[in-house]
């Protein structure tokens, strides 16, 4: 057995696990609008997001899960293609729990959790965070490849 898929989906797992559950929190601790100031730049603030990035297409939501749909069968081909490579693991790891997650929450609750607040920036949450750092490992892996 090939030990990239076994560390593809442990990861996938265990981040899409740490997004949920933070989001259940948050929904469980928290009521929409509430802040927290934990510290002087960073914030936890209960939004209750219908659109994507930014709230763009909000009240699209059957667009956006289908187009979510799409991205996470996708990213599923691709992460088969590549399953002999152990290299692309942690960017697909990253990018699937991070669509996943918010897919998941979107179909569930009909809008995404968001609660990380910085300054200056729209408040955002853990799938978020997972989906950039999938796309930034992406494209390093891409320009250095070797």
């Amino acid at each position: 057995m090939k030990k990239a898929p076994v560390k593809l989906f442990s990861r996938l797992f265990l981040l899409l696990g740490a997004d949920l559950a933070s989001k259940l929190l948050v929904r469980a601790l928290m009521s929409p609008g509430q802040f927290i100031r934990v510290l002087p730049f960073f914030h936890l603030e209960y939004v209750r997001n219908r659109g994507i990035a930014f709230g763009i297409l909000d009240g699209h939501a059957a667009i956006i899960i289908f187009a979510s749909s799409v991205v996470v069968v996708l990213l599923a081909l691709a992460a088969v293609t590549l399953r002999s490579s152990s290299r692309w693991t942690w960017a697909f790891a990253l990018l699937g729990a991070g669509s996943i997650g918010n897919l998941a929450d979107r179909i569930w609750s009909g809008s995404v959790t968001d609660f990380i607040r910085l300054p200056y920036w729209p408040a955002f949450n853990l799938a978020d965070v997972f989906i950039v750092a999938g796309v930034l490992l992406l494209v390093k892996g891409l320009l250095w490849q070797q």
